[in-house]
């Protein structure tokens, strides 16, 4: 993986599955508009869930994929005898980059894959810094916050818990620092009241509570931290914020939707959302963006329509309804882990110079990948390190290599030599024996002629001529 262009490849496979998952996500969720919020935040939050499966899935799922290669004009020609004893030559070997920018550490620095990974890295960096902030100044302002005491208060509170079978421990906080109603936590829930919630009405009070008991009971705190995490993984995807903005308002709808059920009068609770919104507008730099809040201005609008609806579907979800509803979500996420973007190398034979391009491939759960079916090309050297070695030393080393990876019949074949035998130096890592049989012959421009599993050494002077 520090080739850079298998790095750029791999990003780009990452934002090309999240995209198709995300997409899958979008057309069912458009399908389920009629239907309850409950069942379309299931679906978004089966897709920013999915979306963090697709890294581990493609990085530990059965599959071989080649290095992103470019032709090279230079390259020496590899060529085999035939059973007749004919020359037939076969296409320039492909140039492995990956192995050149390993032989030189500041190609790290200068190459723009790696620009391009590294800004992307450091946006995931930030961005879950941010996140672990914004829990910290949760944890704060618990500790700043005072538990209420005042006995209506709680009263309404257990009322609503039990109803909603709650079995947590809910701590109920009060505080002077938010001015909507917030909850945040999952093992130990905290539910918190601004301190003017005291002199509010009972029904204003239990509107209030059970809006964020849904939150408690629906788990959506843990839900959003893991969609949070999604989208900072995925920033550069703009769907990803589009399916977090979907999943916030489905997961507010939902909870509305608990309290229209309970009898709470639309028009009425819908002015209670109002008049929060409207406090929240006016405060800075509190810790709702990283709670679940009452009222959030980017949903007011959606929610209220939702609120007034007398048609809306607002039962709870089954899983029944559930379970055919994420079927794109799941076939998606199949899809993608069968599906890996890997190097055209024929793109790069037809237009050398240009460099390659980019294809999909489709492989079973488990299925090997395709191979070469030179032995040759499916054995990889791990790290061949030649300094200042004659070409005897090198073909020694090589050899050795070779048949310490089971290739008994490997062999090279070297000229005599008119003058002294040259030398080289050559770092290569992750390389195949046939490959690393090729670099030893350019480092030296020499050209490689092959009889089954024999690789004989021939100066340019001396080749002859091929077809």
């Amino acid at each position: 993986m520090h080739n850079p262009s298998n790095l750029l490849l791999f990003a780009c496979e990452l934002l090309l599955k999240s995209s198709v998952i995300l997409l899958a996500s979008a057309l069912a969720a458009c399908a389920l508009r009629r239907s309850s919020a409950a069942l379309r935040h299931a679906v978004w939050s089966a897709a920013l869930f999915g979306i963090l499966l697709v890294p581990l899935l493609s990085l530990f799922s059965p599959r071989w994929a080649p290095a992103l290669i470019s032709a090279s004009r230079n390259a020496p020609i590899m060529a085999r005898l035939d059973e007749g004893g004919a020359i037939v030559t076969e296409r320039p070997l492909m140039e492995l980059k990956a192995n050149a920018d390993a032989v030189s550490p500041m190609k790290y620095l200068t190459d723009w894959r790696f620009a391009v990974v590294g800004i992307w890295s450091i946006g995931v960096g930030l961005l879950i810094f941010q996140r672990g902030l914004g829990s910290l100044r949760l944890r704060l302002l618990r500790k700043s916050s005072p538990l209420l005491m005042d006995p209506r208060v709680k009263a309404i509170s257990s009322g609503v818990l039990a109803e909603l079978r709650i079995e947590r421990a809910v701590e109920l906080r009060t505080s002077s620092r938010t001015l909507v109603p917030i909850t945040w936590g999952t093992q130990h829930p905290v539910l918190l009241l601004p301190m003017e919630a005291l002199s509010w009405s009972d029904e204003h009070i239990d509107a209030s509570i059970r809006h964020e008991a849904a939150h408690i009971a629906r788990h959506d705190y843990a839900t959003n931290f893991i969609a949070q995490i999604a989208c900072a993984f995925y920033w550069p995807n703009p769907l990803a914020w589009l399916a977090l903005r979907s999943l916030h308002t489905a997961q507010e709808q939902a909870a509305d939707d608990l309290v229209i059920r309970a009898g709470t009068v639309p028009e009425r609770y819908a002015c209670q959302l109002l008049d929060l919104a409207r406090k929240l507008a006016a405060q800075s730099g509190s810790a709702v963006p990283y709670s679940v809040a009452m009222a959030r201005r980017s949903t007011l609008e959606s929610r209220m329509l939702a609120i007034m609806d007398e048609q809306r579907n607002r039962c709870p979800i089954s899983l029944r309804t559930a379970t055919n509803a994420l079927v794109p979500v799941l076939l998606a996420l199949a899809l993608c882990s069968m599906t890996r973007l890997i190097a055209d190398e024929n793109s790069a034979n037809e237009q050398p110079g240009k460099g390659p391009t980019a294809k999909l491939q489709l492989q079973a759960p488990g299925a090997r990948a395709p191979v070469d079916a030179d032995p040759f090309e499916k054995l990889v050297i791990d790290q061949v390190e030649l300094t200042d070695v004659t070409l005897t030393e090198a073909a020694d080393i090589l050899r050795s290599k070779a048949r310490a990876l089971g290739a008994d019949s490997f062999d090279i074949v070297i000229p005599k030599m008119s003058d002294s035998e040259p030398r080289l130096t050559l770092s290569l890592k992750k390389v195949p024996v046939a490959a690393c049989v090729q670099y030893i012959a350019r480092a030296l421009g020499m050209q490689v002629l092959r009889k089954g599993d024999v690789f004989q050494f021939v100066n340019m002077d001396s080749a002859p001529a091929h077809n």
